[in-house]
C-alpha cells in the first residue's frame, strides 16, 4: 500500500520551493505569542437597520449598496427585503442593485473613490486588475490598492502583497509583499495568516522560521482555512516545528478533508488505513480515498485498487472505477469539477465547462470545431446499412435469375409460362 513516506508539500498559492528549516518551536496546539481567537474588523458606518457594528472580515456577512454607500448586515437586509418585498434593490435608496464590473457599477465606484472611501477605491482596484467591465489595467490597479490599503482595507493589503509576490503592475518584492501580507493577516484576514505562515516556512521576504510557520497557520486554521488545516496535519505528521503528533495530525487532516481538499482526504484514509493516530479500519479508509479519487487523486485510485486486491474484489468494481465528470477538465480553465457537481457538456460532445462564463469566453475558440463534429457524416463501416425491402426483392430476383432451371418449370420472369415456351425458347 502507498504509505507516501516523503515530506509532502504544503498547500499555498505560491511555486516557491521550501528552504531547510532552521528553528524550531511551539510544543503545543495553541500560539505561544498570537491570540487563536480570530480579529474582527469593523465598518467605518454602523448597519444601517439595527445600528450595530459590522464585521467587514468575511464579505458573506454583510451587504454593501454602491448607489448610497449604506452597509448592513446580510441577515438584516435580506428580513427587510422578504417584509417589503423589494426585487433586486437596495432597502435603503431602492436602487436597482447592478452587476460586478458593469457601467452603472463603474460609475459609482468612481464616484465614491473620488471622495476616498477605501471599500470603493478596493472594489474598483479589483476591477482593473481583473479587467472586469473595464481594460485591465495591474499599474491603475495598484494605485487604487495602495490608497485602499494606506486607509488600512484588509482586503487590499492582502491583494497587494500578491501584486508585489508576482510583480504584477509593480517591481516584484519578495520584502514588500511578505510586509502587506502580515499587515492583513494581523487584521484577521485568512489568507493573509496562511500567506505569512508560507513566506515564514520558505524563508520568502522574511528570515525563515518553523515557530512562526505554526503560528499564523495556526490563525488560519481557526477561520477554516482548509489549506492551512492541511499545512497544520504536515507539521504534526512530521514534527515540523511541533512535536510529533500523529493524534493532531489525524485532526487537522480531517478538519482539511471534510472541506474537499483531495490531498487530505488521501491521507485521512491512510491513516485510517495503518491505524495511525485512529482505530484501524478498511471501511473508513476506503471511503476517504473514494472521495479523494473522485477528485482525480491518482495515488487515492491506486490505493483504492490495491484495497480490492487484498479483500478480493475485482478492481472493475464501482469502488474503483472513477472516470466521472469531477476527473475531466473544463476546457476553457483547466479546471475538475467542483465537489458533487458535473461539468457542462457541449452539444457536440467535443468539450465541456464548469459554467456558461466559460462556456462564453470559450465559443469563439471552439466554433469551428464545433461545426465540424456537428456536420461530420457517420464513418465508413460504422453501421452497417440494413436492406429495404425492394433491395431484397431484387436481389432474390437475380438470384433465381442465375439459377439453372429446368424446361417444364414456371419461368423466373414472372410470366405464367414455362420456361421451355419463354425465357428458354428464346436461348434456343
Amino acid at each position: 500500500m502507498e504509505n507516501n513516506n516523503q515530506k509532502q508539500q504544503q498547500q499555498h498559492s505560491s511555486n516557491t520551493n521550501k528552504k531547510e528549516s532552521t528553528n524550531s518551536g511551539g510544543n503545543d496546539d495553541t500560539s505561544p505569542t498570537l491570540s487563536s481567537k480570530p480579529k474582527d474588523v469593523l465598518h467605518d458606518d454602523v448597519c444601517s437597520i439595527c445600528m450595530d457594528d459590522v464585521s467587514i472580515l468575511d464579505i458573506k456577512t454583510y451587504f454593501l449598496c454602491t448607489q448610497c454607500g449604506k452597509v448592513m448586515h446580510r441577515k438584516c437586509y435580506k428580513q427587510l427585503v422578504d417584509t417589503q418585498s423589494l426585487n433586486d434593490e437596495c432597502p435603503m435608496c431602492r436602487a436597482p442593485i447592478v452587476d460586478n464590473g458593469s457601467k452603472e457599477d463603474i460609475e459609482r465606484l468612481q464616484k465614491w473613490s473620488s471622495l476616498g472611501k477605501s471599500w470603493a477605491q478596493f472594489k474598483l482596484g479589483t476591477l482593473y486588475l481583473q479587467g472586469l467591465g473595464v481594460k485591465k489595467d495591474p499599474k491603475g490597479a495598484y494605485a487604487l490598492m495602495k490608497l485602499a490599503a494606506d486607509q488600512g482595507h484588509h482586503s487590499a493589503q492582502f491583494n497587494l502583497g500578491g501584486m508585489y509576490h508576482r510583480g504584477e503592475g509593480v517591481v516584484k518584492s519578495d520584502a514588500l509583499g511578505f510586509k502587506f501580507y502580515k499587515l492583513s493577516a494581523d487584521q484577521g484576514h485568512a489568507g493573509g495568516q496562511l500567506r505569512v505562515g508560507f513566506c515564514y516556512y520558505s524563508g520568502t521576504g522574511v528570515e525563515q522560521s518553523d515557530k512562526k510557520v505554526f503560528e499564523y497557520y495556526k490563525l488560519a486554521a481557526d477561520q477554516d482555512s482548509c489549506d492551512a488545516q492541511f499545512n497544520l496535519g504536515i507539521m504534526y505528521d512530521q514534527g515540523q516545528g511541533v512535536i510529533q503528533s500523529d493524534i493532531l495530525a489525524f485532526k487537522y487532516y480531517k478538519l482539511s478533508a471534510i472541506q474537499g481538499l483531495a490531498q487530505a482526504q488521501y491521507n485521512v484514509g491512510r491513516y485510517y488505513y495503518n491505524g495511525t493516530g485512529v482505530e484501524q479500519s478498511d471501511t473508513d479508509a476506503r471511503e476517504w480515498w473514494i472521495n479523494a479519487a473522485k477528485q482525480g487523486f491518482e495515488r487515492a485510485i491506486r490505493n483504492l485498487k490495491m484495497l480490492d486486491e487484498e479483500e478480493g474484489i475485482k478492481t472493475t468494481s464501482s469502488s474503483s472505477n472513477f472516470t466521472d465528470n469531477s476527473a475531466v477538465l473544463c476546457s476553457k480553465c483547466n479546471k475538475p469539477a467542483q465537489t458533487n457537481r458535473t461539468l457542462r457538456k457541449c452539444k457536440c460532445k467535443g468539450a465541456q465547462y464548469c459554467n456558461n462564463t466559460c462556456y462564453r469566453a470559450h465559443w469563439k475558440e471552439h466554433k469551428a470545431e464545433h461545426n465540424r463534429i456537428v456536420n461530420l457524416p457517420p464513418s465508413t463501416g460504422e453501421t452497417k446499412e440494413e436492406p429495404t425491402e425492394d433491395k431484397k426483392k431484387t436481389t432474390d430476383e437475380n438470384k433465381s435469375k442465375t439459377k439453372k432451371q429446368k424446361p417444364n418449370d414456371r419461368c423466373a420472369c414472372g410470366s405464367k409460362k414455362k420456361y421451355k415456351k419463354c425465357c428458354g425458347s428464346k436461348k434456343r
